[in-house]
């Protein structure tokens, strides 16, 4: 955890904000697992205890998925800065880095776009772990859901600024509609 936030506060910008959102959305996750696991096992009804523990499984996927993803969005922004250094020394140079920056902007939208509609599906099942969870581990559900919740915000402000970068109206036009359904 240290080497990865000494590498947040240092140059060169990866990995940034989309890999702390994804960190974030792990620990939601890690959270809302043990709260459902540790619930589950002290539950006297079967039935109940049984869908707490499924919870856990498909919480225990989107830690590893979140996880995953801190790499991920960090590889694809480090595309972008990779774009801008290339040579620019003539016309046809002009093209192809042109061409590599906007084929890289979007891949930085494509990945966190994915990253918050899963964030967006387990804020949804935090909601209904919630209304079963016990109460030495409600407050880890509430901060799994708030955890969640940032994450998701960081991640849309990071494809709207994002975005702005990208002249492929039709791309761009596609991800607000994608966007819209988050509010």
């Amino acid at each position: 955890m240290h080497v990865f936030l000494e590498k947040v506060a240092s140059l060169p910008s990866t990995p940034a904000g989309g890999s702390v959102a994804a960190l974030n959305a792990a620990s939601a996750a890690a959270l809302a697992e043990m709260a459902s696991r540790l619930t589950a096992d002290k539950m006297e009804d079967g039935a109940l205890a049984k869908e707490l523990k499924g919870m856990a499984e498909v919480f225990h996927s989107y830690r590893v998925k979140f996880t995953d993803a801190i790499d991920e969005d960090a590889k694809v922004f480090s595309e972008v800065l990779s774009a801008y250094k290339l040579a620019a020394d003539s016309a046809e140079n002009r093209k192809i880095r042109d061409e590599k920056i906007q084929e890289s902007y979007k891949k930085a939208v494509i990945v966190p776009i994915k990253l918050a509609e899963d964030i967006w599906a387990m804020m949804q099942l935090i909601k209904m772990q919630h209304h079963h969870i016990g109460d030495s581990y409600i407050t880890d559900s509430a901060q799994a859901y708030m955890l969640a919740e940032a994450a998701l915000k960081s991640l849309l402000y990071h494809i709207k600024s994002n975005l702005m970068y990208i002249r492929d109206k039709e791309f761009t036009e596609k991800i607000e509609e994608v966007l819209e359904q988050f509010g």
